[in-house]
């Protein structure tokens, strides 16, 4: 994910958009049961990562247990 969000900076930079990335990065050891269940997942933990600062790249392991 370093890689990637290196990537994203330095097109950014060549267009001279001063732009940072927040990448979440979610691994379940049991999955939801459902694709939307795994994205709602994901995009929480996404909004975590880009609230707890700028340009930042955070993993999260989750056992996953149906509400």
């Amino acid at each position: 994910m370093q890689k990637v969000r290196q990537s994203l900076l330095s097109a950014m930079g060549r267009n001279g958009w001063n732009v940072t990335f927040s990448i979440g990065v979610v691994t379940f050891r049991t999955p939801p049961d459902s694709v939307d269940g795994m994205l709602k997942v994901a995009d929480a933990f996404m909004y975590s990562v880009k609230h707890s600062g700028k340009n930042r790249i955070k993993h999260r392991e989750i056992e996953y247990q149906a509400a």
